[in-house]
């Protein structure tokens, strides 16, 4: 595998730690950590980042974590998804249950009814049709990149019931890594979204979380690990 294409799937990690991933990218993440090492390692280290942003720590340099901690991380992500598809499955299951009781009653009606010699007409069902969910709507917002700054990008949020997805474009990354997305709302409040490490060529495509929801949110900004912020984007 290139180089390149690892770097583009190691900008997927923090993403991947949030659940912010679609599920193709959740697959190729799957398959890519179970062949290269250094993804691996990097999971590891990035481990402690949810539990940090859930209770609003600064972030630092991540240490070493606890042996076997990857293992354990990505034996309950599985378990996770496969839990969603298992309930998925009972969804479908029910509905078509519910289609042939629809009918069933109509044709009992239709056979009871006095005075036809027989049954008459039955009403067909409609077909059971799986519906795609609808997109969630979205709000694409370009970087200004700071004074003395190369630092260019955008940031594309999408709706969600729990908050707001973010997914990062960007370029001329410079700094000292890693690399935090802070969502900006209302009276100042300020989440940190993801957490990222430096890149060869200082480009980074990236996905980040948070609990703002879309209309809340007045604006993102990356800063590095000083907290010299490097770029901000207003909606």
């Amino acid at each position: 595998m290139s180089h390149a294409h690892d770097d583009d799937l190691r900008m997927l990690l923090g993403g991947y730690l949030l659940g912010g991933l679609d599920p193709a990218d959740t697959d190729r993440m799957d398959a890519h950590l179970s062949t290269c090492a250094d993804c691996r390692v990097e999971l590891e280290r990035l481990s402690p980042v949810p539990e940090l942003l859930r209770d609003g720590a600064p972030i630092e340099d991540v240490g070493p974590p606890a042996p076997g901690l990857v293992e354990d991380l990505l034996g309950r992500m599985r378990a996770e998804r496969a839990a969603r598809a298992a309930r998925q499955r009972r969804l479908t299951w029910a509905a078509a249950a519910a289609a042939v009781l629809v009918a069933a009653v109509a044709f009992g009606a239709g056979a009871l009814r006095p005075g036809g010699g027989g049954p008459g007409p039955v009403a067909q069902p409609s077909p059971v049709v799986s519906q795609p969910a609808p997109e969630p709507s979205g709000v694409v917002a370009r970087f200004a990149g700071a004074a003395g700054t190369r630092v260019a990008g955008v940031a594309t949020l999408s709706s969600r019931t729990w908050g707001v997805s973010i997914a990062l474009d960007m370029s001329g990354l410079e700094g000292e890594a890693p690399f935090v997305l802070r969502v900006s709302g209302p009276g100042g409040a300020t989440e940190q979204a993801c957490v990222w490490g430096s890149t060869p060529s200082g480009n980074a495509r990236v996905t980040g979380a948070s609990s703002l929801q879309l209309p809340a949110v007045d604006s993102v900004e990356v800063a590095d690990r000083t907290g010299r912020v490097l770029a901000t984007a207003t909606l």
